[in-house]
């Protein structure tokens, strides 16, 4: 049961991955966050190249790499534009809406077809999201839905849904080449990096890059290392067990960003978040597992 453990890891890293990113975003923004998160994570993986497999580097390798690594530079930036404009604890919840997302397209693609019990984790996904919108004073039975639709990191987190579903089809098809997890990390988050280097220089030229570094260094530093764990836990608790149990008990770490870091951001009506939480995560749970 090693991969259990993994994948609690990896849970618990996204927690504080999350908690962290939210702290520093109240002045940064999301390009220069993830340069000088980067920066950082370029530094953590050059310490891993002595335990490389190069003999398993090759064109296809690389090109898959720089293909899902454009993907999720789109995901990190669109989560972190999301994290800026909306509360922690409402935000990390709405993660766990992407297996809804993921199954228009695991019918278009795979031809896969929903059964009664998946159907019922849409349901409570979205009863999860009604009662993460829902307010005492709201006499409004459609209220909670004009209140998300109405925010403004909405369209956001539209997209980063959407993007994030696509980014799960080709890592599981990835993952399914037999890869080597470490290998392939590297080359995916080093690409990664090297892409918000680039955007930050023709869009800041790096103007904030020091001064940040020197002000919020230490909080960025752990950020990385817990993207970096994350990453590295989870590929590998999907290496030696059942993906569709590793993702559900992953997104415990959605719990984990809403409670402690709505605590920490002094977040109102945490109970209620808490709870629509946990009917999301077990409503992605039907989906994933039944």
């Amino acid at each position: 049961m090693l991969w259990v453990f993994f994948a609690l890891l990896s849970a618990a890293a996204w927690a504080v991955e999350e908690i962290i990113r939210k702290r520093v975003l109240k002045v940064d923004t999301p390009v220069e966050f993830s340069t000088e998160r980067g920066f950082f994570v370029i530094i953590i993986l050059l310490c891993v190249i002595p335990f490389l497999k190069w003999s398993s580097i090759s064109t296809e390798f690389i090109l898959a790499s720089l293909s899902i690594s454009i993907i999720l530079t789109l995901v990190v930036y669109l989560s972190s534009k999301t994290l800026k404009l909306g509360d922690v604890s409402e935000i990390a919840p709405m993660m766990n809406l992407s297996p809804l997302f993921l199954l228009p397209l695991a019918a278009i693609f795979l031809g896969e077809h929903l059964t009664s019990m998946q159907w019922l984790g849409v349901i409570a996904l979205i009863i999860g999201t009604y009662v993460l919108e829902l307010h005492h004073n709201q006499h409004d039975v459609l209220a909670p839905f004009r209140k998300l639709f109405k925010s403004k990191y909405f369209i956001y987190l539209f997209l980063l849904l959407i993007i994030m579903s696509i980014a799960a089809l080709v890592d599981k098809t990835n993952i399914n080449k037999g890869y080597d997890i470490l290998t392939y990390m590297f080359f995916v988050w080093m690409f990664i990096s090297i892409q918000f280097f680039i955007i930050d220089w023709f869009a800041t030229r790096l103007k904030n890059f020091t001064k940040h570094i020197r002000k919020k260094g230490g909080l960025i530093f752990v950020n990385a290392m817990a993207s970096v764990f994350s990453t590295f836990f989870v590929l590998s608790a999907m290496a030696v067990g059942p993906v569709s149990l590793v993702i559900p008990i992953r997104r415990l770490g959605t719990l984990g960003s809403a409670v402690i870091g709505g605590k920490i951001e002094h977040e109102r009506d945490l109970m209620r978040k808490a709870i629509a939480c946990l009917i999301m995560i077990i409503g992605a749970v039907f989906i994933s597992v039944f």
